[in-house]
């Protein structure tokens, strides 16, 4: 019984690296949800486009918070405790954020702005719209508006 749970163990850990393996190319280009410690190799990021990362801290359960990527019309949950990940094109993007009755629109990446920056962080919080290039140093960009963004 002991040897038959050790082999399914393993065959389920060579599966996921299999898995894992297969799919890291194309990992570059989807959207990616992860929780609030992913983790990006250094190697990775000198590799690839900007990494952006959008989270919600307004810590309101009843209201939901949602978001618009590069003016997309597929609207993105921005869910409590969950970084969403996207790599971004090294193009100016535009980035839409609503909650309840309030937005904000920004460039999400500004290549005149965030060029040379491996990360570009989003931080949804009650006063408004916070960037950070290094998870430490907030800084308020938008406050909300109300105009719904037009």
């Amino acid at each position: 019984m002991a040897v038959a749970t050790w082999i399914h163990a393993s065959l389920l850990i060579l599966s996921l690296l299999v898995v894992g393996s297969s799919s890291s190319a194309s990992y570059a280009r989807r959207n990616l949800v992860e929780p609030i410690n992913s983790n990006v190799t250094e190697s990775r990021r000198k590799s690839n486009p900007p990494l952006l990362t959008f989270r919600n801290e307004i810590n309101d359960l009843s209201t939901p918070v949602f978001m618009f990527f590069n003016l997309e019309s597929q609207r993105t949950p921005l869910l409590p405790n969950v970084v969403v990940e996207r790599w971004g094109d090294g193009q100016r993007q535009t980035g839409l954020i609503y909650w309840t009755f309030l937005c904000v629109i920004f460039y999400q990446y500004d290549p005149a702005v965030d060029g040379g920056h491996g990360f570009v962080h989003w931080s949804a919080r009650q006063d408004g719209l916070y960037k950070s290039y290094d998870y430490r140093n907030w800084v308020l960009t938008k406050t909300w508006r109300q105009d719904n963004c037009d």
